[in-house]
């Protein structure tokens, strides 16, 4: 297992049939590049080809706290790692303009009077049931989701720019905030629907507390293949700061008959 740590997950999936998490590798950039081909997975999984001959690691510090306790401030953390030769390049914070983005619970899913293709939905924020207008095909009933109220600050898919959030009439019905996808939360290119959130995460739960996190850009050089995963990272960050790592667990369930008595 320790071995296998040390390779990036996405490269394990994407060689491996049976080594699939992709909740993981999302969180973590691997851009290859060579003469005649490159191979870029940006931060959220799409496909794209824009690095050429450098290598460029991004780790979530949520993913690397697993391994390490983190103690120093994010400058100061990537001001250590350069200097001792793997460079941050930059520090991205995921959910900075969540103020007022909350997780919500739909209600009730209504069709618009005016719209055909236009929904109202009723959303639970914990401290109101507010109504919007919706236009996604998928939102349904009994879903957790982010519900932007006005204020909130939004990337706006069609101008590519974040703007504030207002209370607006559609089609003769107010909408008084927002069931965000993806994109209009900055996590992705994913527009045509909703983004539902898993789990039983607590509704009213502002949505930075839960899903917010920090990323760390890396660029690191070819003579340390270690750092190419968020172990070898790890290792990196309990040196310089005198911490202890806590290695992956290695043991597995094992149940049903013994191999042997399987095989002919």
């Amino acid at each position: 297992l320790r071995v296998l740590d040390t390779i990036p997950r996405c490269i394990q999936d994407s060689l491996s049939d049976w080594v699939r998490n992709a909740s993981l590798c999302s969180s973590m950039v691997l851009m290859i590049s060579a003469t005649s081909w490159q191979t870029t997975f940006d931060f959220f999984g799409s496909f794209s080809s824009e690095s050429y001959g450098e290598i460029h690691v991004k780790v979530p510090l949520s993913w690397l706290r697993e391994y390490v306790d983190i103690d120093l401030s994010n400058e100061e953390l990537a001001h250590r790692l350069t200097m001792a030769g793997l460079e941050v390049g930059g520090i991205t914070v995921v959910g900075a303009n969540w103020e007022n983005v909350f997780v919500g619970y739909v209600e009730r899913v209504e069709r618009h009077p005016n719209a055909d293709r236009l929904s109202l939905v009723t959303v639970d924020i914990g401290k109101d049931h507010i109504t919007a207008v919706c236009g996604a095909p998928n939102v349904a009933v009994g879903q957790r989701v982010a519900f932007a109220l006005p204020g909130a600050i939004m990337l706006n898919p069609e101008t590519g720019e974040y703007q504030k959030l207002k209370a607006a009439k559609i089609r003769g019905v107010t909408s008084q905030g927002m069931v965000c996808s993806k994109k209009e939360l900055g996590l992705g290119d994913g527009h045509t629907g909703i983004l539902v959130l898993e789990g039983d995460v607590p509704i009213g739960a502002p949505m930075a507390d839960y899903f917010g996190d920090v990323v760390l850009e890396l660029e690191p050089t070819t003579n340390r293949p270690d750092w190419l995963s968020v172990l070898g990272v790890a290792h990196e960050v309990a040196a310089l700061t005198r911490q202890r790592v806590s290695e992956p667990v290695g043991d597995y369930l094992e149940e049903g008959k013994p191999i042997k008595d399987q095989v002919d």
